[in-house]
């Protein structure tokens, strides 16, 4: 089962020289997959996990035309340890004693995302 919920919050004119700030939270929360079809081991079961993501936008008019918007966004804030039971990456593993006591191949990890936009 997944869940996602979300909050975004904008304010118009919050500081003299900025044209808008504008913040957003996200949860998603999957829960465990212990309900699955077993046999031949051509499935397993796959633990829940809770990943969180936040950004925000800030908006400048300079005047004449002219913007400027700084973006950032991070995905994974946590840096959680997951892989989605639909994934077949779960079950690749290219040696046999993984260094990181992980079986399979695990979802992205933390990514950050920084955008900065200049309009003419």
């Amino acid at each position: 089962m997944k869940n996602t919920t979300w909050v975004s919050l904008k304010m118009n004119r919050p500081i003299k020289h900025i044209e808008s700030f504008s913040v957003n939270v996200e949860s998603e929360t999957n829960a465990a997959q212990n309900r699955y079809l077993g046999l031949n081991g051509t499935e397993s079961p796959s633990a829940g996990y809770t990943i969180l993501n936040a950004g925000f936008i800030v908006e400048k008019k300079l005047g004449a035309g002219r913007s400027l918007s700084l973006q950032c966004q991070v995905s994974n804030l946590l840096n959680t340890v997951y892989q989605s039971h639909l994934s077949r990456l779960r079950y690749l593993e290219y040696y046999s004693q993984s260094p990181t006591g992980y079986q399979g191949i695990y979802d992205m990890g933390r990514s950050i995302n920084l955008r900065i936009i200049y309009a003419l």
